[in-house]
């Protein structure tokens, strides 16, 4: 067992060393990308004075060790937390099987899931919400339970709450689950509400102080409940229905459309609207949802739970299996929740036999959890926090074979037990296993790839998304700088590409309202023959930049002065007017 602790060890080092390599470990996107911003307004108090959209936990965490500035921080603490959930699903694993290797065994078998640490080197809030979770639950499974262990628990559970808030049906029902193992402990499981309440409490104390406004959660609950179950849901992930980047910057692209749309539906009252009356909205709409369309409602949450069992990972920012084919030390593990879900529905069925009561606040506290997703979504980092529990049951298949084929009943069960776990896992009904998503993961990597200057793989990755979406803006813009950066800094990757003359099919010279981009552009009508129209948009975003020296500017210059007499700086910018 020594050895193979070892092998999954130097795995994770070496996934966290291949990861630090990539793009997206150093320019996060999307979420990842919103809590290092968050991080950085509270290290500098200038947090919006609003109340709190999201949980700031996470991000509180991540500004303490400046990881607004030094991303690879926050990985290494993911991989930390990644670690401890480790050690922590084996000391669950030890309290229900009761045996050393086992509780090992479980711990190795979620360390060297791929799915939960892919998501360990992401700046999300998941992995550090598993850890405080685990935490809880290590302390509630444990052998000797007294009364502070018991609040322990309700505390660590309380900020698995505050940083994850999906914890908080769960963390609500844990105690009455609890009573059902350990009934003679039934009046003091309730004492966990205590720690529970109390940091609630504190939240809702620090939002007042912050935007004096008490509030316990973070509000974007609401919106995302109606987002989830309206008519047009796919039940898997979250789906944009206006395209906010034509508005302007948006952070949260999600908190900016549920603004936008309220606004639609309610035009005569004046922004900033009521965040009251905004998630009164939302939640009379789910409502309504669900009285008028229950038939409806209740096959998308079928839907919903059979997505929860299957082994396709859901798009939740990242399409999982997309970035798994492209990391070589992903891509060959081939652990997956399918595999899990098998043997851990086995190993149930061994724990029911061994002791029931556990078996069964095994099953609840799934079913508690699963219930979130059902009401939300079913995509993968909604649904990895049952990963650790897949883990702990997983290790109780073994036992469960031991003289198999000497009990015929027992036969029987595996049978039907893996006909049906096998089946919700590895079928594909509907769209479930759609990979439409795909080419946001592309734009992501062209974005990211961008920002940390590597024009050559940013160009490859807005082209691919362009082949398929040519009309996408978003790539438009990384694809026309991209390959300008590489035609001005004279690299020999723009040959991949093709001439000047051959960007017509790709780049879009069209009006823009970036002047830098306006700029950009006007090099590619020169290209094209359209000299006089360059010119003009140089002119009038040297015009616009008179104050600073500007690109425009010095192009102009290049113009309007002879070749003896240029600077290098003007001389590259000749140089890339002449090539073809």
């Amino acid at each position: 067992m020594r050895g193979l602790f070892v092998v999954v060890i130097g795995y994770i080092i070496l996934f966290g060393i291949q990861y630090s390599f990539d793009a997206l470990a150093h320019a996060p996107q999307l979420d990842a990308q919103e809590n290092l911003v968050i991080a950085q307004a509270i290290k500098d108090s200038s947090l919006e004075p609003e109340p709190f959209y999201r949980a700031l936990l996470y991000p509180y965490i991540l500004g303490l060790f400046d990881a607004g500035d030094h991303p690879m921080r926050g990985l290494f603490f993911g991989l930390i937390c990644h670690l401890l959930c480790g050690w922590l699903v084996s000391r669950i694993a030890l309290s229900l099987w009761e045996s050393r290797q086992l509780g090992t065994l479980s711990g190795l078998l979620y360390l060297i899931n791929p799915v939960s640490l892919f998501f360990a080197v992401q700046l999300l809030d998941v992995t550090l919400s598993i850890t405080l979770f685990l935490g809880g639950l290590a302390l509630a499974m444990s052998r000797r339970i007294d009364f502070w262990t018991i609040l322990l628990s309700g505390l660590f559970m309380g900020l698995a709450v505050i940083t994850r808030p999906h914890f908080l049906p769960l963390a609500l029902a844990m105690p009455v689950i609890l009573m059902l193992r350990q009934s003679r402990l039934a009046p003091r499981w309730l004492t966990m509400w205590v720690p529970l309440g109390a940091i609630l409490l504190i939240q809702g104390i620090l939002n007042f102080q912050h935007s004096a406004e008490f509030r316990v959660l973070p509000w974007q609950g609401a919106y995302n409940l109606w987002a989830a179950n309206k008519p047009s849901a796919n039940g898997l992930y979250y789906k944009q229905s206006v395209d906010m980047s034509q508005r302007g910057s948006v952070r949260n692209p999600a908190k900016a459309e549920s603004v936008y749309l309220y606004g639609q539906a309610h035009p005569a009252e004046e922004p900033p609207y009521s965040i009251d009356k905004m998630n009164a909205y939302w939640r009379e709409l789910f409502v309504d949802q669900v009285k008028t369309s229950p038939t409806q409602v209740l096959r998308l949450w079928v839907f919903k739970a059979y997505a929860t069992a299957n082994a396709f990972e859901q798009y939740n920012n990242l399409t999982f299996s997309f970035h798994k084919a492209r990391l070589p030390l992903l891509n060959y593990n081939p652990i997956n929740w399918g595999i899990l879900f098998v043997f851990a529905s086995l190993g149930l069925m061994q724990l029911y036999r061994k002791d029931p009561r556990s078996a069964t606040t095994m099953t609840l506290i799934i079913m508690a959890y699963a219930s979130v997703l059902i009401l939300f979504y079913a995509s993968a980092r909604f649904r990895l926090p049952l990963v650790p529990l897949m883990a702990v049951l997983a290790v109780g298949s073994l036992p469960w074979f031991r003289n198999l084929l000497d009990e015929k009943s027992r036969l029987v069960i595996t049978v039907g037990v893996v006909l049906v776990s096998g089946g919700l896992a590895f079928s594909s009904f509907g769209e479930i296993r759609n990979t439409d998503t795909f080419i946001q993961d592309k734009l992501l990597l062209a974005n990211a790839n961008a920002e940390v200057n590597n024009d050559l793989e940013a160009a490859k990755w807005a082209r691919q998304v362009l082949q398929e979406s040519p009309n996408r803006l978003e790539a438009q813009r990384i694809y026309a700088i991209s390959y300008f950066n590489l035609r001005l800094t004279n690299s020999k990757g723009w040959k991949v590409f093709g001439t000047w003359d051959e960007q017509k099919d790709w780049v879009n010279p069209g009006s823009t309202q970036d002047a830098d981009l306006a700029t950009i552009l006007a090099f590619y009508k020169w290209h094209w023959g359209e000299q006089e129209t360059a010119t003009r948009i140089w002119q009038q975003v040297s015009k616009s930049q008179a104050s600073a020296p500007s690109l425009a500017g010095l192009t102009l210059s290049v113009l309007n002065t002879k070749e003896n007499a240029l600077t290098p700086k003007q001389l590259t910018i000749k140089t890339l007017l002449s090539e073809d």
